[in-house]
């Protein structure tokens, strides 16, 4: 009998480890996706008038498109500000 309650008990004990360690598992996993998602970029390009016809609305950058977000004219380039936040 008293072996019995013993193996149970130790059953029972790497039964919440595994659990445990499976949850452990799963928070750092989620905590490295936040990383990852919380990145944001914004950047201010001169667009020259030769170059461009208009100041687009969105603009790909590092692997990212980025919206613009506002612009100002300066005679011969536009000064846009783009971001992805």
């Amino acid at each position: 009998m008293f072996r019995k309650k013993v193996l149970l008990s130790a059953v029972a004990i790497f039964s919440s480890l595994t659990f445990l360690t499976g949850a452990g598992v799963e928070a750092v996993k989620a905590a490295d996706a936040k990383v990852t998602v919380a990145a944001c970029i914004t950047k201010t390009f001169k667009l020259y008038k030769d170059d461009w016809d208009y100041v687009p609305n969105y603009l790909p950058y590092a692997g990212e498109t980025l919206e613009l977000q506002y612009f100002y004219d300066r005679g011969t380039y536009w000064e846009a500000t783009y971001s992805n936040c």
